[in-house]
């Protein structure tokens, strides 16, 4: 497997700190960093695995409402008679559409 030099920098104290640990362990800065670089790899993939399935849950919850929502939608218009007239609209009707001032055009 190929290998990478990889210089960063680091407070002097925190790397003495570290040093110090690390010697009383006994291992090497490498074999930490690389074995933290590893779990902290593996704990993020699971964070995003977890993060997309809430999404995937989400999606579907609304996908569902929407269903419903269109299905209601759709037995109230099917429960209205064809024949019903709700009469002229008013003037001043709002289509909901852009309006300009205060009156749509």
């Amino acid at each position: 497997m190929a290998k990478t030099l990889v210089n960063f920098l680091i407070e002097e104290a925190e790397l003495k700190n570290f040093d110090g640990v690390a010697r009383l362990i006994g291992r090497t800065r490498t074999s930490i960093l690389t074995e933290m670089m590893r779990s902290f790899c593996s704990e993020q993939v699971v964070e995003v695995e977890k993060r997309n399935q809430k999404l995937q849950q989400l999606n579907h919850a609304l996908t569902q409402q929407h269903l419903l929502q269109a299905q209601a939608s759709q037995q109230r218009m099917m429960a209205k008679p064809l024949d019903q007239d709700d009469g002229p609209l008013d003037f001043l009707y709002n289509d909901g559409g852009e309006t300009h001032g205060d009156y749509n055009f």
